[in-house]
């Protein structure tokens, strides 16, 4: 799934703040986009942040400029947050990179069409810029196979779980933001795998902890995060 990236690709991904990457569930691979932003740089969405907001006035086809939006009422302490390819309360997946590509300048009405750097991105982004780097591809496929076998790889699980946390935010999933909220067994169990990486006293004893963990139950509630997720994916 890895491609290596020109270093044009590169600083391309890096003007706009955006970068694409990899997700495979359920045993397909589809791209997408993600980009970062300030919880205080976004439109307030009234909580809801899966579906762009909804006005009172009459839509009009012929101006298609969005309407002023008020970021005042969010008193909240802002916070960075993920944005993505989301729309009508799904995570847009496309399993050829010239999808996604065709999708993107088609269309506007998703998360990532709060950005300023949107409309650039339609006008410049190619097939060859669907290059996700090697730390933003992601494997939730065999996550529950290799708990219940023990034969995990540590850094996939690590970004699973990272992935999987941006997908709840951006889809509003509170049953998965609460499954590996901060305290959670899996984020107990996260924390081990990622004092294992250390070397020293503190990694051996987050081994010894990792081999006291029940794993079936690890898997079951991580079978559930990736079945909430997998629900609201549409593939392109």
């Amino acid at each position: 799934m890895s491609s290596k990236r020109s270093r044009e690709v590169e600083q391309y991904w890096k003007d706009l703040g955006i970068d694409p990457i990899a997700v495979t569930v359920n045993h397909k691979t589809g791209y997408t986009l993600r980009a970062y932003r300030m919880s205080d740089t976004l439109p307030n969405w009234s909580g809801n942040l899966s579906d762009p907001p909804v006005s009172d006035e009459p839509e009009d086809e012929s101006n298609p400029e969005p309407q002023d939006i008020d970021f005042s009422a969010n008193d909240a302490e802002p916070e960075e947050v993920p944005v993505m390819l989301v729309r009508k309360g799904e995570l847009l997946l496309f399993e050829e990179p010239e999808a996604l590509v065709d999708y993107v300048k088609a269309n506007d009405g998703n998360q990532l069409d709060w950005l300023d750097e949107y409309e650039e991105l339609q006008k410049t982004l190619t097939v060859e810029h669907i290059a996700p780097a090697e730390e933003d591809e992601y494997e939730l496929s065999g996550v529950v196979s290799e708990l219940r076998r023990g034969t995990w790889k540590t850094e996939d699980l690590i970004a699973a779980g990272e992935f999987s946390r941006d997908a709840a935010y951006v889809l509003d999933l509170d049953s998965v933001t609460e499954a590996l909220d901060p305290g959670s067994p899996l984020d107990v169990f996260d924390n081990f795998l990622r004092d294992s990486l250390n070397g020293g006293l503190r990694g051996m004893r987050a081994k010894r902890r990792i081999k006291r963990q029940p794993t079936e139950q690890t898997a079951i509630a991580w079978r559930a995060v990736i079945s909430k997720i997998s629900e609201r994916i549409q593939w392109g």
